[in-house]
Order: structure tokens, then C-alpha cells, then sequence
């Protein structure tokens, strides 16, 4: 992966202030453990690495490793945001 890429999203993450502000679908259903910043450093993030999330539709984080689960356009891309070793991985499912 591109490291200009990977600072990108290790930033995003660490300090979501940075991100943009990504739409939250009205029916979407969001962790109470995750604040609105994170939510949009997330979608940010997925957008960085070259997949599509204009709107977000859920955001769970994981139950035993750093990470989250994340929906979105209206439920129809699912993606792993994963912390690996200081890295942000996102895989796409």
C-alpha cells in the first residue's frame, strides 16, 4: 500500500477531526461506543483506500480486536476497518 496512503488513514483515525463530514443515513444504526468523529473518520478512511462509502449505514466496533465494522450506501458495501500492527486495513466485504 501506498505510505503517503497509509499516514492518511493512520491520521484520520487517530485524529478524526481531520475528516469530512460524510452523511449518516436516518435509518442508520451507529455503536453508542463509537462518537460521530470516529463514524466519519471511518468513511473517510474507505474513501482514502479507494472504495465507496458516500453515506454511512452502520458502525459496530469489533467485540475482541481494534477495529470496526461499517455499511455503507444504503447497506450495500460492508468493510473491515482493522488495526494491524499500527496500520489501518480495510478490507471490503
Amino acid at each position: 500500500m501506498n505510505k503517503k496512503i497509509v499516514i492518511g488513514l493512520l491520521a484520520l483515525v487517530s485524529f478524526p477531526g481531520f475528516a469530512k463530514n460524510v452523511p449518516i443515513e436516518k435509518d442508520a444504526v451507529i455503536s453508542s461506543e463509537v462518537p460521530r468523529s470516529v463514524v466519519m473518520a471511518l468513511a473517510e478512511a474507505i474513501e482514502l483506500y479507494g472504495y465507496s462509502c458516500k453515506s454511512v449505514s452502520s458502525v459496530v466496533p469489533f467485540a475482541i480486536s481494534r477495529g470496526y465494522y461499517i455499511t455503507c450506501n444504503n447497506w450495500i458495501y460492508k468493510y473491515e476497518v482493522e488495526d494491524k500492527g499500527g496500520k489501518m486495513i480495510i478490507t471490503a466485504d
